[in-house]
């Protein structure tokens, strides 16, 4: 299992997002914008449209009793939850509608290796782009969804953004 951090958070898009961790450790302190919080009270906190906030020991959570994970939403009512998790030996991103509990889709990530992303808000979608670990440095643009025939495909990022967007709108 690989330990994944969320350094930066960037709101290009032109809409406020909300962000909220529920952890019990390492749910990270933002700044940027003129503003600072931490996310250790898991109520939503706005990220406000232009800002890139700085992260600091904003952990990916690996999902645990349905205890662990951080939500992204425009309305505070709506979202999708995310977390990691190992499935058949491999280690991922899990993406679910907050609501329903649906999984939306999955990201491949290191295994055995601490990673590092950043989280992105864009008017095509929302992403998490892992940017390096141990092993490996660059931009995984390549994610695996679950297509309508029940079936993990590999698809390029605009599409799991944008089914991320639409389940948090």
């Amino acid at each position: 299992m690989g330990i994944g951090w969320i350094d930066n958070i960037y709101n290009n898009s032109s809409s406020t997002w909300h962000l909220k961790s529920v952890d019990d450790r390492n749910n990270g302190a933002l700044s940027g914008g003129g503003t600072s919080f931490t996310l250790d009270d898991q109520n939503y906190h706005a990220l406000r449209s232009g800002t890139h906030y700085k992260a600091d020991w904003c952990g990916m959570p690996w999902y645990f009793e349905g205890k662990h994970f951080k939500v992204i939403s425009q309305d505070r009512k709506k979202g999708v939850l995310f977390y990691t998790s190992e499935i058949g030996g491999d280690n991922w991103i899990v993406y679910e509608e907050l609501n329903t509990g649906r999984q939306i889709a999955r990201q491949s990530v290191p295994q055995g290796s601490d990673f590092h992303c950043n989280l992105r808000f864009e008017e095509a979608g929302v992403f998490i782009d892992v940017v390096n670990n141990n092993a490996f440095s660059g931009e995984n643009a390549v994610y695996q969804i679950l297509s309508e025939t029940k079936d993990w495909v590999k698809v390029l990022a605009p599409i799991i953004g944008a089914a991320i967007q639409a389940a948090a709108v």
